[in-house]
């Protein structure tokens, strides 16, 4: 990943983790990721209806997504306390 090397700076001139760059960037897009979910199955429904979310093959992906970036993050959690 391209981020991989990237220290990023504050406006101070202090180094930011690249870990820490890392988990804030994980974090955005997982909730990126929840947010579009959420606003499908309530526009579409989940399982019910012609075209419900999990019909197709991309809300299946980013179902998978959704719920890969959820158990991650609950498991930071966990670990972290």
């Amino acid at each position: 990943m391209c981020f991989n090397n990237y220290e990023p700076r504050t406006i101070e001139g202090g180094k930011v983790g690249a870990k820490g760059f890392r988990l804030y960037l994980g974090n955005t897009i997982t909730v990126i990721f929840i947010m579009e979910f959420a606003c499908k199955v309530i526009a579409q429904g989940f399982i019910f209806g012609e075209n419900s979310y999990i019909d197709d093959a991309w809300n299946k992906l980013d179902f998978i997504v959704v719920v890969t970036g959820y158990v991650y993050y609950k498991f930071l959690l966990l670990t972290s306390s």
